[in-house]
Formats: structure tokens, C-alpha cells, sequence
């Protein structure tokens, strides 16, 4: 049963669903890349707790990369949350050539609370990195879809908007999705849920 979650989440991720009525709006250029330091803008979102046999489990994965070359990452991982659902995270890294200069050890990890991923060693690209990245099983009540966002996350906890192809919030899976984001660079990038005017 967890692998047969885990393939059907893998698919999700893989294959762009036609499913336009839980896709949002595209955020190809979001209207500026200003930090927000606000704390009532925004909140990380929190990944279901583990499951006690899975307390200890780190999530990473590490490849050797010419940056001459380019190249891809792939992390598929999974754990049983404390409710016994099945907590899939999905993250494709794809590196340009040329992106940087000689060889590098990249690294993902995912964080131990909330819905978002550590990239090593940090540094800067000559040009940007694409990834795609989903989390299942995400507590989405009272969420408003046009909410949440996929955002650099700085060391301060503020934030600063990424370039995206699309977003993507499938509510019955909780499952949270992002397409074709842009980095510029390693840090901490993950998951939000935005203030929106009027709530």
C-alpha cells in the first residue's frame, strides 16, 4: 500500500494534470523579488509529524556535479506521520550546463519540520537551476489555494518570491506543487501560506 501511494504521488508529480480547477494562477514573474520581513505575511507550513518509527529518519540525497555539464537530481522520499498517512516528498533538481564551474557534491536534504528543502554547498549560478517539488498529506483546511507559495526563505525566517512556471494544490492528497521554479542560488527553499488582502 505505501509503495502504491508513493507510485501514484510520483506520477502526480511527473505528469502535468489537466485539472485546471485545482491548479492556480501562473506565477512565471511575480511583481518584485523584495524580501518580506514581515511575520504576519506569511508562516511556513508544517509537515505532519512522524510516526514513532520514524522519529530519527533524515531525508537527503547527494550527487557529484560538473557544472560544465549540467545534470539532474532526483529525490524521492516518503515516512508514516503520527495519523498513519503516508507523508510523500517528490524534488527533481535540474542543472543547466554551465551553470557553475567545476565539480561540485550537491546536496538535499529535507527539513525536519516544515514543508521545505536545505540545498548545499551554498553558492552562486551563472545561470538558474529548475526544480520541481511536491510534499503529499499536507493539513490544507482553511487554506486558501491562491495563499500558499513556493519562496526562498532566508536565514531570518523572511522571504523572497521566486520565478515559476506554475503552482499546483490538490486538496483531497493535501498534496502541495510546484513546477519549473527558479533558483539563482543554494539556501533554504519551501513552502508558505502568504497573507491575502481582505482575510
Amino acid at each position: 500500500m505505501k509503495t502504491l501511494l508513493s507510485t501514484i504521488f510520483t506520477i502526480l508529480f511527473l505528469v502535468s494534470c489537466q485539472d485546471t480547477a485545482n491548479v492556480t494562477d501562473s506565477l512565471v514573474n511575480p511583481k518584485d523579488n523584495s524580501i518580506s520581513k514581515d511575520p504576519e505575511l506569511h508562516y511556513n507550513i508544517i509537515l505532519p509529524p512522524k510516526a514513532p518509527e520514524w522519529q530519527d529518519s533524515i531525508f537527503t540525497v547527494s550527487k557529484e556535479i560538473n557544472g560544465n555539464l549540467g545534470g539532474f537530481i532526483y529525490l524521492n522520499k516518503y515516512y508514516i506521520a503520527a495519523n498513519g498517512d503516508s507523508v510523500v516528498i517528490n524534488a527533481r533538481l535540474l542543472i543547466p550546463t554551465f551553470a557553475f564551474q567545476g565539480t561540485e557534491t550537491i546536496t538535499i536534504r529535507v527539513d525536519d519540520k516544515y514543508a521545505s528543502l536545505h540545498f548545499t554547498p551554498s553558492m552562486a549560478f551563472a545561470k538558474n537551476l529548475k526544480l520541481y517539488n511536491s510534499f503529499s498529506a499536507i493539513d490544507l483546511n482553511g487554506f486558501e489555494k491562491k495563499s500558499l507559495d513556493f519562496v526562498y526563505i532566508t536565514d531570518d525566517g523572511s522571504i523572497e518570491l521566486l520565478k515559476k512556471k506554475s503552482i499546483q494544490i490538490f486538496p483531497k492528497w493535501g498534496l502541495i506543487q510546484v513546477n519549473s521554479v527558479e533558483l539563482p542560488h543554494f539556501s533554504r527553499f519551501g513552502w508558505v501560506r502568504m497573507h491575502v488582502s481582505g482575510n
